[in-house]
């Protein structure tokens, strides 16, 4: 009984720090929560909920994005990007841009493919010994051209 209300005064603190922040002290850009999923070779898939501006439709939007070792590639999702069985290479359609980038671990150079959008991608065959990617596109879905031919790109 004598360690009742330290009990009592453990739980209540425990309760305020696990409780949701207050909306009404959010600013803009502020980061309510974060995981992380190593993907092999140095890259990982970050999901975040984060604070938008005012005004926007939603309060908090729910963002992906990949990131090598430190360095965030693109916002993306899983199914938006590729990365070769090596490791020394991934492919990808950033988010905000819709380009269809490649990015080389080794000199950490990023190349833009194609400089506007083409579509979603549905697939990717990578053959490294060739020195190629595949990238097959979803027909007719979002903005994307309804007849996209799937797009070699070089690794070289």
């Amino acid at each position: 009984m004598r360690y009742l209300p330290t009990v009592i005064a453990l739980a209540i603190s425990a309760a305020a720090i696990a409780a949701p922040p207050n909306p009404a002290t959010w600013k803009a850009g502020q980061i309510l929560s974060q995981s992380s999923v190593d993907l092999g070779h140095g890259f990982r898939s970050v999901h975040r909920d984060q604070v938008n501006p005012p005004g926007h439709w939603e309060g908090v939007g729910h963002f992906a994005y990949l990131f090598y070792n430190n360095r965030s590639l693109c916002q993306c999702s899983i199914g938006e990007f590729s990365i070769a069985p090596t490791g020394q290479f991934v492919v990808f359609v950033d988010g905000p841009s819709g380009k269809l980038m490649l990015f080389h671990t080794s000199s950490g150079q990023m190349q833009a493919v194609r400089p506007r959008f083409v579509g979603i991608p549905e697939s990717f065959a990578w053959d490294e010994a060739q020195g190629f990617v595949r990238v097959t596109f979803y027909q007719n879905l979002g903005n994307g051209h309804p007849n996209a031919k799937p797009i070699t790109v070089s690794l070289r």
